[in-house]
């Protein structure tokens, strides 16, 4: 009987903290700043970004044109389908009306962790003294977390109005490896 009532204690800790995570990420509001940096995601085998990338862009994309950034990172490493993201994310930018001059592109954005660590170097190197990071609402928390431990602490966040069932495997990603982040940190 004890060993129900510990099952139930837990269930309700792993709600909240489910919940925790939803609500951080949903509350996120971009402020005005330097740069917004778009962490990457899927490339389809055809080149081409999947819709949740695409989505991650426009917002970025929005934040451009109304002029709430001046510039933008996308960062992205080779995925699955053998594109660079951040290579695909670029071209992306450029054909919906973001200068190029005005794209910065790290090619070197594996996951999050090294994303948080090459938006701090890009940082320093064109003193950026803030920053808006876009990805899904989900991912916000960890990001967060990411860009702090790499020394980041200006800055806002940005999520696309783009939600799918997906999203219910990627909550339960993100509750995992946030305790990671936490114990592990970013190697700078």
């Amino acid at each position: 009987m004890q060993y129900k009532k510990y099952l139930k204690i837990s269930a309700i800790i792993v709600t909240i903290y489910i919940a925790i995570i939803v609500i951080i990420g949903l509350s996120a509001s971009p402020k005005d700043s330097d740069v917004a940096v778009v962490l990457g995601n899927e490339v389809y085998a055809d080149g081409t970004p999947s819709k949740r990338l695409q989505e991650r862009l426009n917002a970025a994309i929005d934040l451009y044109k109304n002029r709430k950034v001046k510039q933008i990172i996308a960062s992205g490493g080779v995925g699955k389908s053998g594109y660079n993201e951040a290579a695909i994310m670029t071209k992306y930018l450029q054909t919906n009306g973001v200068n190029p001059q005005d794209i910065i592109t790290d090619l070197t954005g594996i996951n999050t962790m090294a994303t948080a660590i090459n938006t701090a170097k890009i940082a320093s190197g064109h003193n950026f003294k803030t920053i808006v990071i876009v990805s899904q609402y989900y991912h916000l928390p960890r990001c967060e977390l990411a860009f702090r431990q790499a020394g980041i602490t200006n800055f806002s966040a940005d999520y696309p109005l783009y939600f799918e069932i997906y999203d219910i495997y990627s909550i339960i990603r993100e509750a995992v490896a946030i305790p990671f982040y936490i114990i592990y940190g970013v190697e700078r």
